[in-house]
């Protein structure tokens, strides 16, 4: 009987020893390729769709870069980057008029706010009669 009370104490430490408490490193959804498919906003109240793939900006969160591919040729769509690579970085927002904590700028280019939800990534600097880029995966 002590055998058989021992063999089960002793599986019952080794279920309990064995759980899976290692946790996946959190993955930052920054870190992709997003296309650019719309621009709107601005003093002059644009709205401008992008076919998806004509401008993509590949962010890299381990060193503060974006690359953009850019082969956009209508001169009269907003598309802010020629092809290269240029650092990003986040700004506190100490006045009152944006609706999050931090704008992310690129370039020393102030986009705003950075709402990222599923495949869709929105940076708006609206609140500041700027602009509202619209990306997907």
């Amino acid at each position: 009987m002590k055998k058989i009370l021992l063999l089960s104490i002793t599986t019952l430490l080794l279920c309990v020893g064995c759980s899976d408490d290692d946790s996946a490193p959190a993955v930052n959804p920054l870190n992709a390729s997003w296309n650019l498919t719309n621009v709107s906003g601005s003093l002059l109240g644009i709205d401008q769709d992008i076919e998806e793939g004509l401008i993509v900006w590949a962010f890299n969160t381990t060193n503060n870069t974006v690359t953009v591919v850019n082969n956009n040729t209508d001169e009269d769509v907003t598309d802010f980057f020629e092809s290269g690579t240029y650092n990003y970085s986040y700004e506190t927002n100490y006045i009152g008029i944006e609706t999050c904590a931090e704008s992310l700028k690129v370039n020393d280019i102030n986009f705003g706010c950075q709402n990222i939800t599923g495949n869709t990534m929105i940076l708006s600097d609206i609140a500041a009669d700027g602009y509202q880029l619209t990306f997907t995966k």
